[in-house]
């Protein structure tokens, strides 16, 4: 049987998989404008509960993380994405600027806007890699 290594558990014993997916559920709620009393109405919790798994200091089981993906409207592989990149705490794949952006982005309703702020941040951006993307 495989034992965690030391660089995946923090001070509080929070495994970095378990505040990774907790910080997606707050982005994604965040993003969606719900509450955490809200969120935790919608899937039968209390607002703590919810605290608890955004903040990594609960588990989630694997059905809890369905029902979420379910009420939250996104792919469950949402929870896991850059997973590899983001080996510690401190490692902020998603900040709080980056979510205002894509809010800010979400909320242009003029789709030919959109696109052409889209083709423009692409532009400037140096992580830019294919024009596949687009």
């Amino acid at each position: 049987m495989e034992t965690k290594s030391p660089d995946c558990l923090h001070k509080n014993n929070s495994n970095t998989l378990d505040i990774l997916i907790g910080k997606r559920i707050r982005l994604r709620r965040q993003n969606l404008a719900y509450s955490q009393d809200k969120l935790g109405q919608m899937i039968g919790l209390t607002f703590q509960q919810i605290q608890k798994y955004e903040s990594g200091k609960n588990r989630i089981s694997a059905s809890r993380l369905w029902e979420l993906s379910q009420i939250l409207n996104i792919p469950i592989d949402y929870f896991f994405m850059d997973a590899e990149k983001s080996k510690t705490h401190d490692n902020e794949i998603y900040t709080e600027k980056t979510m205002r952006l894509i809010n800010a982005y979400n909320s242009i309703s003029n789709k030919d806007l959109a696109d052409k702020f889209f083709k423009l941040l692409m532009s400037m951006s140096s992580r830019y890699i294919s024009k596949d993307e687009e």
